[in-house]
């Protein structure tokens, strides 16, 4: 989906035309309409008119983040339980299941390493 251009150039003695089509990509749709779960942006809507604040919890990990949404506490599930995250200004545009982790880290067990034994 995107935009051809034709160029037509001409070389030396054969007199005869190059075609070069170039492709020039159109802006994602993403960009334009980002997808926000429809019960999600109803929970939105309705705390931002009666100035609450409280804990909303969702399961919509593929929802992304709107400004409207700045200032509240979600509780995204991360496949085991609800992890709270504040929602503030440098996280617009990204997705909510970025910041609610799926898999724990566990730290690296030292290797166990042999002491030289002594020879007699």
């Amino acid at each position: 989906m995107g935009v051809r251009i034709t160029v037509k150039t001409s070389f030396g003695k054969l007199d005869g035309t190059l075609k070069k089509e170039v492709c020039l990509s159109m802006a994602p749709l993403i960009n334009r309409f980002p997808f926000v779960a429809n019960h999600l942006k109803a929970m939105i809507n309705k705390l931002n008119a009666n100035n609450e604040k409280h804990v909303i919890k969702s399961w919509s990990r593929a929802s992304m983040i709107i400004p409207e949404m700045v200032g509240h506490r979600i509780a995204i599930y991360n496949g085991k339980r609800h992890r709270p995250i504040q929602i503030k200004d440098a996280m617009v545009g990204h997705k909510l299941g970025e910041f609610a982790l799926t898999r724990a880290r566990k730290p690296q067990k030292a290797q166990n390493v042999k002491k030289p034994t002594k020879k007699k």
